[in-house]
């Protein structure tokens, strides 16, 4: 799912986005990734299935075959309701039609969106809080969909225990290469439990408008030119995999 285009106004008033989302302030919407593909795919092993760090959060990827058809199925970590509507709106516009072909879905979490019957691949794509779902494809698209509702209705927790499975970010630091022409950044993670596997990264927020490059990354640093002026913020984050719970963390990062 990229996220990097300009939203569709038409599409947006019509969602009327952003939405209040239905939930209690204090709630958030989590998955039990390894049981919400058990039920979309019968129990059989996916075909891929990714954690990557996107702006702003992180994403689960992952392909299964249901009756003989490929389904792709993701969820979107974002930092809050409204980033997730207006990244739905984002994937919705993505399209080399005159306008987005999504028209608005049936009435699924905050915000739902889908493509009409007519076309021969179904899409549809709704936000749950800051989570933000795709499925696409399965020739009963619909009752794929119920599945994963019924798993992810199951899923409301408080904060405070969503926050309990986030992994911790310690020990961030930046340091003057040789030079001084660029700055690298370091972290470590910490599971919230022993032996769990995490993923992590950075991203470097509005790269373009601060003159930033980056110059080379890694799960645990990341190495930036920064031109002269206002410094650039780095974010920095960390996914507990299995229930896509996010950590956050920024720094500010100047040139000197």
């Amino acid at each position: 799912m990229r996220l990097r285009v300009e939203e569709s106004p038409d599409l947006a008033a019509q969602l009327g986005v952003p939405v209040p989302p239905r939930a209690p302030a204090d709630a958030r919407a989590c998955v039990d990734w390894d049981a919400l593909l058990a039920r979309v795919g019968g129990g059989a092993r996916p075909r891929s299935d990714t954690t990557t760090i996107v702006p702003g959060g992180a994403a689960r990827l992952a392909t299964v075959v249901v009756e003989g058809d490929e389904v792709v199925l993701e969820v979107l970590v974002l930092a809050d309701a409204e980033a997730a509507q207006r990244a739905l709106v984002a994937e919705a516009q993505r399209t080399t039609m005159s306008r987005s072909p999504f028209v608005v879905g049936p009435a699924l979490g905050d915000v739902c969106v889908r493509l009409p019957p007519e076309f021969p691949r179904g899409h549809v794509l709704w936000t749950l809080g800051a989570m933000l779902v795709s499925v696409q494809g399965g020739a009963d698209l619909d009752a794929i969909v119920g599945a994963i509702t019924a798993e992810l209705d199951a899923g409301w927790v408080p904060g405070t225990q969503a926050a309990a499975h986030a992994p911790v970010i310690v020990d961030v630091g930046v340091r003057t290469d040789l030079g001084g022409a660029s700055k690298t950044v370091t972290w470590r993670v910490e599971p919230a439990a022993p032996g769990l596997s995490i993923v992590s990264g950075a991203w470097v927020a509005e790269p373009d408008r601060h003159r930033a490059r980056v110059l080379d990354a890694s799960p645990t640093s990341m190495t930036l030119e920064v031109a002269a002026g206002a410094p650039v913020t780095v974010e920095l984050f960390a996914v507990h995999p299995r229930y896509v719970v996010v950590r956050r963390a920024a720094l500010a990062v100047a040139r000197g």
